[in-house]
């Protein structure tokens, strides 16, 4: 790299013939002075520059702007220079020169800075682009630069956004920022700041990218992605950035995209931007009407974020602002005419009034009775409304568009949602609603989608689960009903068995009817107040959900799984018969994800215990030695079974082919192993649901596996998991979690240790483990180790951990030294107690073993740490019989400074929740 010779330190000398260093010594005060003494100070170099020749005053007023530049410190005086010198050139150049020519002076001027823009220096580096950026500012918008002059300039300012250091970086931003072109999508600078943005490391950079960028429409989409960055402050910029255009400059997926993003950012701040800032800006583009507002965000395809809004919205709206919009859309009735009926407008309506009837009474001037009166009906004309709507004749519905069937089906959810805001005192009322709910499970134009609604509905109709029960199988029944009659009569005398004859009849029905019938069954078993498997439910799960597992739709067969795992949560006899059946479809890709989550459930709502399994799933030592062939005789034969074999066509599960006599460790290592292998998918939700699935189980203490910690310490790590932020933020708060909350974790943290580094080491050198720091890794798991050491009495971890160290050192170095450096380096952030004599002596003699054999291998480095490990033994100290834990606070290298985990901030609750 090029550096600056000749220059001397900054000595601003007024006997100088030039008299320039007197403007100079002047100029480190130029921020300090008042304006007109700013202007008399150029004013007076201008006058100068006038009089001696040009080569002159360039040479001297280079060699003053370069003793600014290698100042050894930073100070105050240096910037002002640097803003003295930059005022100047600009006022040179804005005199006397024709538009269409570069001036000569600040030709120099920019020659001399790509010249030494590469210094060795860094301070040099800093300032340089620096004093270009207050150079570029004071120009303005109008100065001519020569082309050839233009892109050096450039090629100067683009190579130190590479520079090594950040600061410089963030500096070299500011000035080549000016030098964009918006309208170009093939503008190097716009490219160069478009691909940091995206990957530059430092966070500062990236903040002062998203300041500086022309938002234009190939720039946009960039931006956008920041709203996904790891950095709080950064996301929150990027919404700032965004919230400063219009929202018609974004596709309803964007709009959609950010403010789901943005209201549910896992950081205060970056949600309260959004909610303060880039919402309000957006309802104002609506012109603060809220159907308007739900036009633009496309309120069927996001329910969810549209309901997020308008409750933000509710909170800074008065009632009274809200009532009026609501009355615009009603008629003297107070329904919405059908002829102006649309998903905007009914949604806001039901959104409205769920708002409205949740007010706390204190907080309103009105009475909440009197608001809801207002904008709602009786319910008997409610019931009719919707009635009169959806359930029109068969022949008018066959000619609706598909469109026009999801909007019917949209609107008709918002308008039953309506009603669970009415006390259901009116006897008339209830009796209709009952019988339009009846209805609508009933008719052919209601798809499954659309039953959870109506499932719910019809639960608050018949608070009795008994009679809610009866109500529902009826309806299964008369659905039931029409494929009967399609029945073959010519059945041969083997298949007149009764349960054989309902398995055929689950096969005849169609599978849209199946699958509403079974999304019936599942929100009913979903329902919180069934918490008892009756005769009724058993018969219907025996008679109907078991068969269901044959059926050719996939739809179906998944729903049926479902509807049979929450049965199994309701009952331990059906869970055991069962549970072999949700193991042996997890090699399924079409159930593997219901058939997960209904093994996760039940293993944490029973334990592995119920079904003659221990938590302790390791192998102990001497499993280790059995013959591989055996053992792999025994695990479990899911993946080479067939599908249709494990129910009978009693719907019963057929479990006669499995090897039932391997004790309750085989059996949970088997299931354990399987599910582990899931970790390695390649479906992100599959891997994603096991990760979960087993945390869980690791935290409600079903199971304790080191083997398993391992992996998912290593999977915390792997580059593989970088971009997929829902797996890292349930590894992180998993780990934070399990190392503060729970006893004993401490320890299993310590035995993952050498397993953890081990299977770094072995990785082969394709594979993506190889990216992992294992050093990273030994800070981490010292670091969780820790956490719970300090909360809890009793034998110090890191005492056993050091031990095994020194012994794996002295058994693994060779010619090849494998992990040793990793060891040696983790010896030195760990907390010994020293006040156990045999500890003291075993752990002082291994490591002058350890150090013997680094010095006899020459390993002078690896020697250093050691000798920091025995210096601190031999400093410590047990006094009056009390424990002292001596930690010398010894000046260590940077890299064996511990750090700390960086884990999501939202804890899951400390009792796990089911998935299903």
């Amino acid at each position: 790299m090029p550096t600056m010779s000749g220059v001397k330190e900054m000595d601003f000398r007024k006997g100088d013939s030039s008299k320039i260093s007197h403007f100079f010594q002047q100029a480190q005060h130029f921020g300090d002075l008042d304006l007109d003494e700013e202007h008399r100070l150029i004013d007076e170099l201008r006058c100068f520059y006038d009089k001696i020749s040009f080569k002159d005053f360039v040479d001297k007023f280079i060699e003053c702007l370069k003793a600014s530049l290698i100042h050894p410190e930073e100070v105050p005086s240096v910037e002002a220079i640097l803003n003295f010198a930059a005022q100047f050139v600009a006022v040179i150049n804005s005199s006397g020169v024709d538009d269409d020519e570069t001036c000569p002076f600040l030709k120099e001027i920019l020659e001399f800075v790509c010249a030494n823009h590469g210094c060795d220096n860094h301070l040099v580096r800093s300032r340089i682009c620096l004093f270009v950026d207050k150079l570029l500012c004071k120009l303005g918008n109008e100065v001519v630069i020569d082309e050839k002059l233009y892109n050096k300039l450039v090629e100067s300012m683009l190579e130190r956004m590479k520079d090594k250091m950040p600061g410089i970086r963030v500096k070299a931003i500011s000035a080549v920022y000016r030098l964009q072109d918006p309208f170009d999508a093939n503008c190097p600078v716009v490219k160069a700041l478009s691909f940091h943005l995206s990957m530059d490391p430092s966070v500062e950079a990236r903040r002062a990218i998203l300041r500086k960028l022309a938002v234009a429409a190939h720039t946009l989409p960039t931006i956008v992605e920041r709203i996904y960055d790891v950095k709080d402050f950064v996301r929150k910029d990027a919404f700032l950035v965004l919230s400063k255009c219009s929202m018609s400059r974004f596709t309803i997926k964007q709009r959609q995209m950010l403010l789901y993003s943005g209201l549910k950012d896992r950081d205060e701040r970056v949600s309260k931007c959004v909610e303060k800032v880039l919402l309000p800006l957006w309802f104002d583009h609506a012109k603060n009407n809220f159907v308007t507002m739900l036009k633009f965000l496309d309120v069927e395809t996001s329910t969810e974020t549209s309901f997020l809004v308008l409750q933000i919205l509710f909170k800074s709206t008065s009632t009274n602002t809200i009532m009026e919009q609501v009355k615009l859309n009603l008629d003297e009735d107070k329904l919405i005419p059908l002829d102006k009926l649309s998903p905007e407008n009914a949604f806001f309506w039901r959104c409205a009034v769920h708002f409205f009837h949740n007010l706390d009474d204190e907080a309103l001037e009105v009475d909440k009775d009197t608001m809801l009166q207002s904008v709602l009906p009786e319910l008997t004309p409610l019931t009719n409304y919707i009635r009169t709507y959806f359930l029109r004749d068969s022949e008018d519905e066959k000619k609706l568009e598909f469109w026009e069937h999801k909007q019917r089906l949209f609107i008709l959810l918002q308008l039953l949602q309506l009603c669970n805001v009415y006390d259901l005192s009116d006897e008339l009322g209830r009796c209709q609603l009952k019988q339009l709910c009846t209805d609508l499970l009933l008719s052919p134009q209601v798809k499954k989608d659309a039953v959870p609604v109506i499932v719910d509905v019809f639960s608050r109709i018949l608070p009795n689960i008994d009679h809610f029960l009866d109500s529902l199988v009826e309806i299964i029944m008369d659905l039931k009903e029409p494929f009967k009659e399609d029945e073959n009569t010519d059945v041969s005398e083997e298949e007149t068995d009764e349960e054989k004859k309902e398995n055929n009849e689950i096969v005849k029905i169609s599978p849209e009817v199946l699958a509403k019938c079974l999304t019936i069954i599942v929100e009913f078993l979903q329902n919180k107040n069934v918490t008892v498997f009756n005769p009724c439910l058993r018969s219907l799960v025996t008679t109907f959900v078991c068969p269901a597992l044959e059926a050719q739709d996939t739809t179906s067969r998944v729903l049926a799984l479902h509807a049979l795992s929450n049965s199994c949560l309701l009952d331990v006899d059906l869970a055991k018969q069962y549970f072999l059946l949700f193991c042996f479809q997890v090699p399924n890709d079409d159930m593997c994800l219901v058939a997960l989550k209904g093994i996760f459930d039940l293993l944490l709502f029973y334990g592995l215990g119920t079904f003659n399994m221990r938590d302790q799933i390791d192998d102990p030592e001497e499993k280790k030695k059995e013959d591989e062939p055996e053992r792999k005789k025994r695990k479990l034969k899911g993946a080479m079974v067939e599908e249709n074999s494990f129910v009978s066509n009693s719907g019963e599960a057929n479990i006669s082919s499995m090897d039932t006599t391997s004790d309750g460790s085989d059996q949970s290592a088997n299931l354990v192993t399987l599910l582990m292998s899931l970790l390695d998918s390649s479906s992100t939700e599959i891997r994603n649901v096991t990760v979960e699935g087993l945390c869980k189980l690791i935290i409600g203490g079903r199971i304790t596996s080191v083997n398993l910690l391992s992996k998912l310490m290593i999977m915390w790590f792997s580059p593989i998991s970088e971009e997929d932020y829902m797996l890292r933020q349930q590894l992180g708060t998993f780990f934070n979690v399990y190392a503060s909350s729970f006893a004993g974790s401490h320890y299993m943290f310590q035995q993952a240790f050498l397993p953890t580094l081990k299977t770094l080491y072995d990785a082969p050198m394709d594979s993506p483990l190889h990216e992992i720091d294992p050093d990273d890794v030994a800070k981490l798991l010292i670091n969780l180790i820790l956490v719970r050491m300090n909360k809890e009495k009793g034998p110090n971890p890191h005492n056993s951990l050091a031990l095994a160290i020194c012994k794996e050192i002295l058994n693994t170095y060779g010619a090849n030294l494998g992990n040793v450096p990793v060891l040696v380096r983790s010896l030195l952030p760990l907390q010994l107690s020293y006040d156990e004599p045999e500890f003291r002596e075993n752990f002082e003699h291994l490591c002058r073993q350890v150090f013997e054999l680094l010095e006899d291998a020459n390993n002078k480095i690896l020697a250093k740490y050691m000798q920091k490990v025995i210096y601190r033994i031999e400093a410590a100290e047990v006094k009056d019989g009390t424990q002292q834990s001596d930690i010398m606070n010894t000046e260590l290298p940077s890299e064996t400074t511990a750090s700390n985990m960086n884990t999501a901030k939202d804890s899951p609750n400390a009792s796990p929740d089911l998935f299903l």
